[in-house]
């Protein structure tokens, strides 16, 4: 995970100071907080289903990746906050994983941005005033143009990855894969009225990520917090969720960008 751990620490400070465009006096906002409380005296669920706590470390590591490569789709609401505490991502999206796709919202400092993913093509929507401050623009008097439309982009454009990396680590698939050694196990804690196991990857530089697993059922992560910090909770595996490509009425080309010399896509 230390990988993940590094990359994840970039992708929030600069996603945060590139979508946000404000400075230290920006105001935290953000959508999709989770709600659950770690450790609270909810209701206990009945429990069924295979006993997680019985399988040894590396099976219980094999049996949590199978688990969340096999989910089809899966629910993801985030909460990202930077370094120093004065802004906020939120999103709330809907993943296709065996299709690489979602769909979506990303809200930072007020400015909301709709997010359609499907496979290597992304489809961002926002207002004028989030194109503006970010400054991705290489002539700002495109930012009217590109106003509450569409812009397909290709999935894969640095320009994005403010965006992009924050998006792919809502993918409980994504997650689960990128553990660089076995997990340790902390006590287990009560989330949701739900007993769950609490894995720990520790990493020396970054701080330690914690995952949360059913300790009975299907052992698909239901939450993940990492340091910086940053907080997703998965829900509703294996329910349906339709993700297509906008309107072609509502869809405009991508604007040439700032370090670049031609738009990315059209």
């Amino acid at each position: 995970m230390r990988a993940y751990n590094h990359t994840l620490a970039a992708a929030m400070l600069a996603g945060t100071l590139l979508l946000a465009g404000c400075g230290a006096d920006s105001t935290p906002v953000g959508i999709g907080t989770p709600t659950a409380t770690l450790g609270a005296s909810t209701p206990a669920v009945a429990e069924t289903g295979e006993d997680n706590t019985k399988l040894d470390d590396a099976a219980l590591k094999k049996s949590i990746q199978a688990a969340g490569r096999g989910v089809s789709t899966v629910r993801a609401i985030g909460d990202v906050q930077s370094h120093d505490g004065r802004q906020r991502i939120g999103y709330e999206l809907r993943f296709d994983q065996s299709r690489r796709s979602y769909i979506g919202s990303m809200t930072v400092d007020g400015r909301t941005i709709e997010l359609r993913r499907i496979g290597a093509d992304l489809y961002l929507k926002a207002g004028a005033d989030y194109w503006t401050a970010t400054g991705k623009l290489a002539d700002p008097s495109d930012a009217g143009r590109v106003h509450e439309k569409y812009v397909r982009i290709e999935a894969e454009n640095s320009r994005f990855e403010d965006v992009t990396e924050i998006a792919d680590y809502g993918s409980v698939a994504t997650v689960v894969m990128d553990w660089g050694s076995t997990p340790m196990r902390r006590s287990e804690e009560m989330l949701d009225g739900r007993r769950m196991l609490v894995l720990t990857l520790p990493d020396p530089d970054d701080g330690d990520t914690r995952l949360y697993v059913p300790a009975t059922g299907s052992p698909v992560p239901v939450r993940l917090l990492a340091p910086g910090p940053y907080t997703v909770d998965w829900s509703d595996p294996g329910k349906p969720v339709e993700i297509t490509a906008p309107p072609a009425a509502a869809t405009v080309a991508l604007p040439p960008l700032n370090h670049e010399t031609r738009p990315s896509a059209g």
